[in-house]
Parts: C-alpha cells; structure tokens; sequence
C-alpha cells in the first residue's frame, strides 16, 4: 500500500443517532391550529401597526400645524401645501411648498430654526422621526411627482 493512500476500512463508523423528538406532538398541535394561530397573530401585529401609524399621523399633523401657525404669526411666511410622507413606522418626512418671496426672505432661516425644535420636541417626547423640508412653490412645480414620491397632502 502507497502511505498516500487512505484506507477506508479501518476507519471506525460514526454510530447513528436516533432522530430528535419534535417538540410538537401531534396530539398538542395540528396543522390547522398553527395555521390558525399565524393568521390570528398576523392581523394582531397588523392592527397594532396601523393604531401607532395613526397617532404617529396625528403627531406628525399637529407638527405640521404648529410649524404653520408659529412663523406665520411672527415672521408673516406664507406656506401654500403641506405633503406627508411615511418612511417607516416611526419615519415621517414633511415637504412644505412656500410662497417663492417668503422663501428667499432672510426671516426664513428662522422657519427652519423653529422646524428643528419641533423635530427635537417630538422625538424626545413621541420617538418619532420627523424631517421637515421646503420647496418655493412655482408655476412650473409638478405636483405629481411629488405625489409619486410617497407624499400625500395634508389638508390645510
């Protein structure tokens, strides 16, 4: 025999295991009762998501409102359209079309001040993520896409 060969005889075999024992015993569980018990938990986590997507909605509105009733108040800014749009479940991005000359105003680096403390306020107290942007509102602006980017618009 060449010392490069192996020899497979002398090789001990590997003794054979008995299966492992299911945890689930036919008697406790069928497949219908697991079937069942996914579907049930399914529409659960469903409606728990939808009830937090809601009043994360209505947090994210009031912000929007606040942001709107705030500047427009103290600096006379004048916002056109508010578009929502949801990134995650706790992911809110708000786009704010303003008029073209409040826009270009010096007084409007204070809309984006005011816009960072109420993103602050909210996520200390909500654990939300809010993210406030703006855009001047022009005649060439194509609603549209904004709409076919996620955001839909928030009434006024």
């Amino acid at each position: 025999m060449n010392n490069l060969e192996f020899n497979y005889s002398t090789c001990a075999k590997e003794p054979q295991r008995p299966p492992l024992a299911s945890p689930f015993r036919e008697e406790w569980f069928n497949a219908d009762a697991l079937i069942n018990a996914y579907q049930t938990g399914k529409k659960h986590f469903t409606s728990e998501v939808l009830a937090m997507i809601k009043t994360h909605l209505f947090t994210t509105f009031e912000a929007s409102k606040t942001l709107k009733t705030t500047n427009f108040e103290e600096l006379s800014v004048r916002f056109l359209r508010s578009y929502v749009k949801i990134e995650g479940i706790s992911t809110y991005q708000i786009l704010t079309l303003v008029d073209k000359t409040s826009f270009i105003s010096d007084d409007f680096r204070n809309v984006y001040l005011t816009a960072q403390n109420i993103e602050n306020s909210v996520e200390e107290k909500e654990d939300i993520l809010l993210t406030f942007s703006f855009a001047p509102f022009t005649d060439k602006l194509n609603e549209e896409m904004i709409k076919a980017n996620g955001f839909f618009q928030i009434a006024a």
